[in-house]
């Protein structure tokens, strides 16, 4: 057979087999600064079903990693919030050199105090066959369950009704939500993998902070962006409200390898519609022109992540795919996808051996 002709693939980091969880984890490490300086971060696992996104992300039984190198973004990620904020953390985590750029200023980010001056709510929300359920309440509970419904407030934030908001005080408090949220996601079997994931799952932290107000020229250069301050912050202290999603996408997949029928297909059928209208969106971010449409109402994911994408949003995208030959199909899409959608995240390419 003639030799196939060469792809060329864009990434900011590609990691092989060889890198860790605690490689990832230092190359994304700069989204909590970001986070904590006041701006509204994403970071999304995107691939096929299989691929490892669950790992990386650290949703797949996040309490029962007792090898610490096995600890996926989210507990790294709470571990160095809480480091930054002052409060209560986890342990830390070896460093393995791997370091992304450095962009967000630490100017004003809030150390230990004896008057705590943040807070911390989180939600945990799925999104299963296009409608939002909550996974902070029990399924024992699941009749007392009010209708999740989305909409966006006078400055353009995106606000959900009827979700179950946990205050967070500690890393340990974090942990235990993630856990919880986790063991009733929807998962099951397909001809790819046992557990597959049958839904897009957004872990969110809101994290609201009084800062003092910005007084020298250095400081203002520094400062964070101006529609994450909230209006009426008392004289001479600014409140600052920004989000930080963690989205374990679904796995993207074809029903012909999956062998999905019945309801596994109408999932795939949905988990693939909002996976399109992700990619959309990106798109359109990419290469609009100031004040054209972007179709962020096309799915309940998107309308979700409305303020959290574009603008001065930071988004961070992480393919995973896997080396097994008979996947290369699906290999191909998912660095396709991220290689032309990235418009101004970090993209980053993992190869998992599972």
């Amino acid at each position: 057979m003639p030799q196939q002709g060469k792809k060329i693939f864009v990434f900011d980091r590609v990691f092989g087999e060889e890198v860790g969880q605690d490689g990832i984890w230092e190359y994304l490490q700069e989204s909590v600064s970001a986070f904590v300086q006041g701006y509204n971060v994403s970071l999304l696992a995107y691939g096929q079903s299989g691929a490892g996104k669950s790992y990386t992300m650290g949703t797949a039984s996040p309490g029962e990693h007792f090898n610490q190198s096995q600890v996926g973004i989210i507990p790294r990620a709470a571990a160095a919030l809480f480091e930054q904020l002052g409060a209560p953390q986890g342990n830390n985590h070896r460093g393995s050199g791997i370091r992304a750029p450095s962009r967000y200023s630490q100017i004003g980010s809030p150390k230990a105090s004896g008057n705590k001056a943040w807070t911390i709510k989180a939600t945990y929300v799925e999104i299963y066959n296009e409608q939002y359920r909550d996974l902070l309440i029990s399924e024992i509970h699941m009749h007392d369950r009010p209708q999740v419904t989305i909409r966006e407030d006078k400055n353009g934030r995106i606000v959900l009704t009827g979700l179950h908001e946990l205050e967070i005080n500690s890393y340990e408090d974090l942990m235990d939500a993630l856990s919880f949220g986790s063991s009733i996601r929807q998962t099951d079997a397909t001809a790819i993998n046992a557990k597959s994931s049958r839904s897009h799952a957004v872990f969110s932290l809101n994290l609201v902070q009084k800062k003092p107000r910005p007084q020298t020229d250095r400081d203002r250069r520094n400062s964070l962006p101006l529609d994450m301050i909230v209006q009426g912050s008392e004289a001479g202290y600014i409140t600052v409200d920004s989000k930080l999603h963690f989205v374990d996408l679904a796995g993207s997949e074809r029903l012909k390898n999956t062998m999905a029928q019945g309801e596994r297909a109408k999932e795939g059928i949905s988990i693939n519609a909002g996976l399109a209208s992700l990619g959309k969106v990106i798109s359109q971010l990419s290469s609009r022109s100031p004040g054209s449409h972007v179709s962020y109402r096309d799915s309940k994911l998107t309308r979700l992540l409305q303020d959290s994408l574009g603008g001065n949003a930071i988004t961070y995208m992480v393919a995973c795919v896997t080396p097994a030959e008979f996947h290369l199909s699906e290999t191909l899409n998912t660095v396709q996808v991220i290689h032309y959608q990235t418009y101004r995240p970090l993209a980053v390419l993992r190869i998992n051996v599972l």
